[in-house]
């Protein structure tokens, strides 16, 4: 017989020890919810708010009501946010009656897809993941059964199809991002990652098919599209580049073009300490491939607009790189232990700021807490911008790294 010891050493048996751990936190969110509260996350009286939304949109059809305005079948009113492809459960019989079936259908693959990607082989790895699955952003789409998690699993399955070597099993990987593609939108850009695949022979069919089926679905669903964008509130849990610009007093179209500029002025820098170090000719694996999709998707969101604070939980397919690399003393370590903090503060700091409020205070009034937040996001922001600088000295790598490689050939 194996000695527990040796079989907590293994893969097979730290992942269940990770299991095992996020389970019990999950499940103490559910029986003391007011752990949730305390970090920040509200669930309306109600768990899975976002899967019971897509419901209500698929029975307000039923009954001839247009989804793209309020809905009242929704406890929130809220208009259908996604795309058209979501109307399949109506197709398929589900009602609201069926939420905890949709809702917890959406959580457990999640729960799924970080087990399988993250794949921990020692104890701090367990530690580190589980931090990562504990993580406010994941509370909260966890807790709403947001389908943030359904492209999460998607996109991390796609990876994991690419890197194989059978040519249908990758592009069966490439149709599950333009599924990703046409229920969210966002993930039109995940096929950015392909490029780090090698051989160059192999990585040109699949980017182009990406590009061709991606683009396919966004075409699809581009009247949803134009209609997703529902104005979020500046406060704590929100993610995106117009956030301190708002803070700072300015607004409109300018804003993303201005983004993008000062996060490639920040990433040069780091790009080129980066590029410094000795090149790395291992092949992408499928940890490199989900962390630059996420970290192309995560860019995409921050630069477009405030997004719920649900979205970071694509900052842990990142942040899982950097980790491992760090561990395996790649060069440039001290960049690697920045990305790896900085990432961490975009999973935990606003949790934490809601936490020494909730905990020290038992009432503060709203324009106290309006001012603090303000002054939070003073201090924060900028952590959360060099955090995307980061990942996007990471792109910048990827495109170095193709145009060396294809000049080789």
């Amino acid at each position: 017989m194996t000695p527990p010891s040796r079989i907590r050493d293994t893969p097979a048996g730290c992942t269940a020890i990770l299991a095992s751990l996020v389970l019990f936190g999950w499940l103490l969110w559910v029986y003391f919810p007011q752990l949730l509260i305390v970090f920040g996350v509200f669930n309306y009286g109600t768990w899975f708010i976002d899967s019971y939304a897509i419901l209500a949109t698929n029975d307000a059809l039923k009954a001839g009501l247009d989804p793209s305005q309020p809905n009242p079948f929704d406890p929130l009113g809220r208009p259908h946010s996604y795309s058209q492809w979501w109307f399949v459960f109506g197709r398929l019989g589900l009602t609201r009656d069926n939420n905890f079936l949709l809702g917890g259908l959406f959580v457990l693959t999640f729960f799924a897809a970080a087990l399988t990607t993250l794949k921990p082989r020692d104890w701090r790895e367990v530690l580190v993941a589980t931090l990562c699955l504990l993580s406010p952003p994941v509370m909260m789409a966890v807790n709403r059964a947001n389908n943030d998690l359904v492209v999460f699993t998607l996109v991390g399955f796609a990876a994991l199809l690419v890197v194989r070597e059978a040519r249908w099993t990758s592009f069966a990987g490439v149709a599950l991002l333009s599924i990703a593609t046409g229920l969210k939108f966002y993930p039109v850009v995940s096929g950015f990652a392909l490029l780090g695949l090698r051989p160059l022979r192999r990585l040109w069919p699949l980017v182009l098919a990406a590009g061709i089926l991606c683009a396919a679905a966004f075409v699809h669903v581009w009247d949803y599209f134009r209609q997703a964008v529902i104005p979020v509130p500046a406060n704590v849990h929100t993610f995106g580049a117009p956030l301190l610009w708002r803070d700072f007093g300015f607004e409109g179209s300018w804003v993303t073009p201005a983004s993008v500029l000062v996060l490639l002025a920040l990433a040069a820098p780091i790009w080129w300490l980066r590029s410094r170090a000795p090149a790395d000719e291992t092949p992408a694996g499928s940890d490199e491939i989900q962390a630059h999709a996420s970290a192309v998707m995560l860019l995409a969101c921050f630069v477009g607009g405030i997004s719920f604070g649900y979205r970071g939980i694509l900052a842990i397919w990142p942040l899982w790189l950097a980790w491992r690399e760090w561990r395996a003393d790649r060069p440039q370590r001290g960049l690697l232990a920045a990305e790896i903090a900085l990432l961490s503060g975009v999973l935990w700091l606003d949790g934490l700021f809601c936490a020494v409020v909730n905990l020290s205070h038992d009432a503060v009034e709203r324009f106290r807490l309006e001012h603090w937040q303000l002054v939070w996001r003073f201090w924060t922001q900028p952590l959360v911008w060099l955090a995307m600088a980061f990942l996007t000295a990471r792109l910048l790598g990827v495109l170095n790294a193709l145009w060396r490689d294809s000049r080789r050939t």
